[in-house]
């Protein structure tokens, strides 16, 4: 059984997008049984990466994604709510809801969770840690200790995270979306596609809220099939996604890929 974490998400800190490639077009369609429906996928490429990204059909008029190359890597971006992108699936009350919630989860734990922990707590020995990204690192353990605690692992069930934001149909939706659009990921990336489609998986995601001078600082991901973002909520000043070039800082390497804000998307990365 191959279990391994799979994606991450944030909010309130977003971030965006690198070059643009052509466009990746996405259709969704629902078959009256699966309450998300089924997603079909269309693909469109030129020139070089032709030979580097599994091509198929485009469609005009659908809802889409930008494909981005960085490194010897991929980055896919897609909008899942209509006030980004009007061929998304889901309303702008989806991001919203999440990140209300989000929010209110996160206030609790810095106000109420952690100052209960006894002083020699872990989560409150990283709380007290004297660096910008010390609360969202605490609130990342204690999100971290629910997903351990939890009876189930899989896409479909409950115990992943706290309980209020467990009970959300929008946020069981958004693990359905990263649980698919992960899937398909790994087969433009040359997975065979019955193994990428049966791969089984664990979906490990936690959520941050930075404010004004806050940060999540430079980690990788060790281990995981790939990693998944997904922005709730984007002030006007938010700031930037900052990605470090894999192959080393010595030239002619060490690129930096400076992202913009832009909400509501989940850009794949492997």
């Amino acid at each position: 059984k191959i279990c391994r974490p799979l994606a991450s998400w944030f909010s309130d800190l977003v971030m965006r997008s690198i070059a643009v490639l052509p466009a990746v077009v996405a259709t969704v369609a629902d078959d009256g049984g699966d309450p998300y429906g089924p997603i079909e996928f269309q693909f469109s490429t030129e020139g070089a990466f032709a030979d580097w990204v599994k091509p198929d059909t485009a469609q005009a008029d659908r809802w889409s994604s930008r494909f981005h190359v960085a490194w010897p890597t991929h980055i896919e971006e897609t909008c899942l709510t209509s006030d980004v992108d009007p061929y998304a699936p889901e309303p702008p009350e989806f991001h919203e809801t999440l990140a209300s919630e989000v929010i209110r989860g996160w206030k609790h734990f810095k106000d109420v969770v952690a100052p209960s922990l006894p002083k020699n707590h872990f989560i409150r020995q990283q709380l007290e840690q004297k660096h910008a990204g010390a609360l969202n690192d605490a609130f990342f353990h204690y999100q971290k200790q629910h997903f351990e605690d939890g009876a189930a692992k899989s896409v479909e069930d409950p115990n992943t995270t706290w309980p209020e934001l467990d009970q959300l149909p929008e946020y069981r939706r958004l693990r359905q979306y990263v649980n698919r659009l992960s899937r398909r990921y790994l087969i433009r990336s040359g997975v065979d596609q019955d193994f990428a489609q049966n791969l089984d998986v664990s979906i490990f995601n936690w959520w941050a809220v930075n404010r004004k001078g806050e940060f999540h600082g430079p980690h990788t991901h060790v281990g995981e099939y790939h990693v998944a973002v997904f922005y709730a909520k984007v002030p006007k000043e938010g700031g930037k996604l900052r990605l470090s070039d894999p192959r080393g800082h010595q030239p002619p390497f060490g690129k930096l890929r400076l992202s913009d804000p832009r909400g509501h998307q989940p850009p794949f990365g492997k």
